[in-house]
């Protein structure tokens, strides 16, 4: 089974440059301040060091990519509370955990939970994407599924198979995330709601599909599927419109499970309740094309958490039987009626 295709061995945010240098020793200045404290040794001193970093800070992601031309060791002498995901884009490194020894490569991507440092040996030329976010995030969000905070750290199982379809979901929406970082001249980038939207969508994704410690927790299933539990979720959603919300908030809402809520919904309500959201935003999209304001389709889009316009003007078509320009282009003609 091939990889999905998802990620590509391209240089990524090229309009992002962090640094590029040929020095070593600056090198591993920078990248101690950027990840974390370590020492790094080139395998083959003899040969030229070239070393890129593109780097974008999002919210509450850290999204960069790095190459090496040289085979480097680097040993992390100080674990600090940032996990990071590392997608080999060719080549293979090796990282050693703890005891284990494991490989990054195009087919199998690698977790670093924040309380372990590591030894890493980089392939030759290697490139890489790597997606970092802080401890705090994961944890809040888990603390949000869970219902409470986690006494343990939060460790994952180091690796995951990107030939697994159950990757699939995760991998999509980080390489939306990449695909839209890039274009920097999106009206979504500039609107907090969507990216910190998508950020949680990829931190709740992560914690349901990928396993870790709290895993058998997190999935337990609930005694009772009460009603109420959906009435709830749904005065709150519709309470809390233009806040970024994930899954994870609505757990800590009712205090159940996020596949006993959607159990919940599946039965009383036929849909999801980020199905529920996705609806409740396409409305309120839709009173302020009908209003009078000098507001854009992708403005109102945006500012509604819609960071795709071609999938947001597809299910808008799909709920209202027109697209967002044609209740523009109504609403203007009854003004100059």
């Amino acid at each position: 089974m091939n990889p999905l295709p998802v990620l590509s061995d391209r240089e990524y945010f090229h309009s992002h440059r962090y640094f590029e240098s040929n020095d070593l020793d600056e090198a591993r200045e920078v990248t101690s301040r950027l990840w974390r404290p370590h020492q790094s040794d080139m395998k083959y001193p003899r040969e030229p060091f070239f070393t890129r970093h593109n780097c974008v800070q999002l919210d509450q992601f850290r999204l960069s990519y790095v190459r090496c031309d040289n085979v480097l060791s680097i040993k992390s002498v100080d674990a600090v509370g940032l996990y990071q995901i590392h997608f080999a884009l060719n080549g293979a490194s090796q990282h050693t955990i703890g005891k284990h020894v494991i490989a990054n490569s195009p087919e199998s991507a690698l977790i670093l939970s924040a309380p372990y440092p590591a030894i890493i040996t980089t392939a030759s030329k290697s490139r890489k994407l790597i997606l970092a976010f802080t401890a705090d995030a994961l944890m809040t969000e888990l603390a949000h599924c869970l219902g409470h905070m986690p006494r343990n750290p939060l460790l994952f199982e180091p690796t995951f198979d990107l030939r697994k379809n159950e990757t699939g979901a995760l991998l999509r929406l980080i390489s939306f995330l990449c695909h839209e970082v890039e274009q920097s001249d999106s009206l979504h980038l500039n609107s907090s709601l969507a990216i910190q939207q998508l950020e949680r969508s990829i931190l709740y994704a992560l914690l349901d599909q990928h396993p870790h410690n709290y895993s058998d927790t997190l999935h337990a299933p609930i005694q009772s599927d009460l009603e109420w539990r959906a009435r709830l979720v749904e005065e709150f959603i519709l309470a809390n419109l233009d806040r970024p919300l994930s899954m994870g908030d609505l757990c800590k809402l009712t205090n159940v499970s996020a596949r006993a809520l959607q159990a919940c919904f599946h039965r009383y309500r036929g849909y999801t309740p980020m199905q529920f959201l996705k609806r409740a935003r396409l409305e309120r999209a839709r009173q302020e094309l009908l209003a009078d304001t000098e507001e854009s389709v992708g403005e109102i889009a945006v500012k509604w958490g819609f960071y795709h316009l071609g999938r947001f003007s597809a299910d808008y078509r799909r709920e209202y039987g027109e697209l967002p320009s044609e209740t523009r282009r109504k609403k203007e003609f009854d003004i100059l009626l």
